[in-house]
């Protein structure tokens, strides 16, 4: 009778009596409200932990329960969600079946594959003389044996490539930097692998030149053990014919062409002053952008110092035929450029010397063995590199130590100890960006993945600006090369010397060697 009057109600347009709300509503309506809030936490922490980095079971599982918890109170809230699920309960569970083998799978993947630091090593593996490059290849390689991990135990590798042709494409490398290992379309390519979070190179300028853009571009930071060449660092501006980018994540280890002759000039005239009022002197430079900005270098600092000297400016190769012919006898000879055409200048200057002895000096590169076979112990034979490397005390006695216990067909090259500490930079830098809860990839491609590391990137670049100029103790407390940072430039400052010079003589057991001198 009740409900029939309700119903007659109804028809007449009068709204029906309203059951009271009991506990179970109230208990319902609580459910689907904390069901809700719950959900909608549970999916802001999956999120969140994917954007982090945050790999594992954790963060799969924590967006399942919020997505699932989401369409639990949509039935709940929704009765008329109910039927069409009833009544179309076999395609739903399809889906869900095809949700849940998707979730296994991603969480599985997950778990293989781990995250990697990348770190590449540019260098000319392949030139005419690969020695500078294989020593620092194998600095790299102790400071990556050194380190092993970074932050949370995530494992170091290392990517060398070969740059000396990169018009031609790009060769990988072995790690030891003996073989052959792939291709690559370009440096793009490479970079293109989301894992490398840093680049240790170029070894020469004109390099350098082609790869900051193409680098900063990418948000890597790059720190080159050997480059000179002043506009390197001079962001925003012009270099060489090559726009230095505003945003360049390039950074060095090696001083400046200016203050390498700065240095040079000093010692070597107060060295020639007692000797000779008068000297001629030949500045042998090869072609590359290196050998012609050393020689300005030098010859302006050397004019203001001696300006009665005869100072000559020559190719390399017209300056040894000068000096075979007799033509020009130099008292000292500076040979700025790469590879062994040094070696042909300097047998040149050797079969000359009865007749005119000479002081021979050039950069570090003529120390990797390429020149010495023409060396004697009578000849005045000098090396400046642009890092101050003493072997002979402290961390960069310790250092080598450990590359003759490593490596035994030699001593370790100013660049090889250049390029450890670079590393050891780098390592660091990546560690304190890894603090803010940043995570690498755990692939090579992937937009994700593209994402994560863009910002561990960024974060890196930040730490390397501000690396050991912080509050407190300093991030590299016994670097090899002494205490350094970098400035805004992204060049290196030394807090002690600047330089070194070695020269070639008679070492310790009888056999000529390279001795640091200063």
């Amino acid at each position: 009778m009740l409900n029939s009057r309700l119903r007659r109600r109804d028809r007449a347009g009068r709204s029906p009596a309203r059951r009271p709300r009991g506990a179970a509503d109230v208990v319902h309506t609580w459910f689907v409200a904390v069901t809700l809030i719950a959900s909608v936490v549970a999916l802001a922490v999956g999120l969140y932990a994917a954007w982090v980095g945050l790999d594992n079971i954790v963060s799969t599982l924590t967006m399942l329960i919020g997505v699932s918890g989401v369409g639990l109170t949509a039935v709940q809230t929704v009765p008329a969600i109910v039927r069409h699920v009833r009544q179309a309960w076999r395609p739903v569970g399809y889906l869900l079946v095809a949700a849940l083998v998707v979730a296994t799978s991603y969480a599985t993947w997950v778990v293989a594959h781990k995250p990697v630091i990348k770190i590449a090593v540019s260098m000319p593996f392949l030139d005419v003389d690969p020695r500078d490059a294989r020593a620092v290849l194998r600095g790299v390689g102790l400071a990556v044996a050194a380190e092993q991990f970074v932050a949370d135990g995530v494992p170091i590798e290392i990517v060398p490539f070969d740059d000396h042709d990169l018009a031609g494409g790009v060769t990988y490398m072995s790690p030891d930097g003996s073989h052959l290992a792939g291709k690559a379309d370009g440096l793009r390519t490479v970079l293109d692998d989301a894992q490398i979070a840093g680049v240790i190179g170029p070894f020469h300028s004109d390099t350098a030149l082609e790869e900051i853009p193409v680098v900063s571009a990418a948000g890597i930071p790059m720190i080159s053990p050997s480059n000179t060449l002043t506009c390197l660092t001079h962001r925003g501006e012009v270099c060489e014919s090559t726009p230095i980018p505003r945003d360049s994540t390039y950074f060095r280890m090696a001083v400046t062409d200016e203050v390498r002759a700065e240095d040079l000039a000093t010692r070597l005239a107060a060295h020639l002053s007692k000797r000779l009022a008068v000297a001629q002197v030949v500045v042998a430079e090869d072609a590359t952008t290196f050998g012609q900005g050393l020689a300005a270098s030098f010859e302006r600092e050397w004019r203001e110092r001696r300006p009665s000297d005869r100072l000559t400016r020559l190719g390399v190769a017209d300056a040894r035929e000068r000096i075979i012919a007799g033509t020009v006898r130099p008292d000292l000879v500076l040979y700025c450029g790469t590879g062994l055409s040094g070696g042909m200048l300097y047998e040149a200057v050797q079969s000359r010397r009865r007749a005119s002895p000479s002081l021979f000096v050039g950069p570090a590169t003529i120390m990797n063995g390429g020149l010495t076979q023409w060396a004697t112990a009578a000849g005045e034979l000098y090396a400046v590199a642009p890092s101050p490397y003493d072997d002979t005390r402290g961390q960069g006695n310790v250092f080598k130590g450990h590359y003759r216990f490593r490596f035994t067909d030699g001593d370790p090259s100013p660049y090889a100890a250049a390029a450890y500490d670079a590393t050891r930079a780098l390592i660091m830098a990546i560690e304190k960006a890894m603090h803010g809860h940043v995570r690498p990839p755990v692939a090579e491609r992937g937009p994700f993945m593209r994402w994560r590391a863009d910002d561990l990137r960024r974060r890196t670049v930040e730490a390397l600006r501000t690396f050991n100029r912080g509050p407190g103790f300093p991030d590299y407390e016994n670097p090899v090369l002494g205490a350094f940072w970098f400035d805004d430039r992204g060049d290196v400052v030394f807090r002690s010397a600047r330089t070194a010079i070695y020269q070639y003589g008679d070492g310790t057991k009888g056999v000529p060697e390279w001795q640091f001198v200063r």
